[in-house]
């Protein structure tokens, strides 16, 4: 009950974005084609099946980093913020996640049975 709340209050916050709170809901995880490291205040990710390098930076970065000990995208967006210490940036912090989405760098499950092996090179 709780959870459900935070999600309808958080969608709300979310303002203009068009937010599916299923979304929200849903594990969170890195592919298991993607090899990647922090070096410095930067992560790269190499992509093994199209040999592409991905650099994140900033934000993305933070995203990236608090993937590892979340699990569902709305723990992710909850967790960056509050390092931020700004709760009005949920909206960009969502549109952050699924820009990583839309560039196939995570995946988005209903179920968290993602066999993967996570963790930095």
């Amino acid at each position: 009950m709780v959870r459900m709340s935070f999600v309808l209050i958080l969608t709300s916050l979310l303002g203009g974005c068009e937010v599916d709170t299923t979304t929200l809901e849903k594990y969170i995880k890195y592919p298991k084609h993607l090899s990647w490291t922090i070096l410095g205040k930067e992560v790269f990710i190499f992509d093994e099946t199209t040999d592409e390098i991905h650099v994140l930076k900033e934000d993305l970065r933070e995203i990236w980093v608090y993937i590892e000990q979340a699990s569902k995208v709305l723990d992710v967006i909850k967790e960056v913020c509050s390092s931020l210490y700004d709760e009005s940036r949920k909206s960009e912090v969502y549109e952050k996640v699924m820009s990583l989405h839309r560039k196939k760098l995570i995946v988005l499950l209903k179920e968290d049975n993602y066999l993967e092996t996570r963790g930095t090179v």
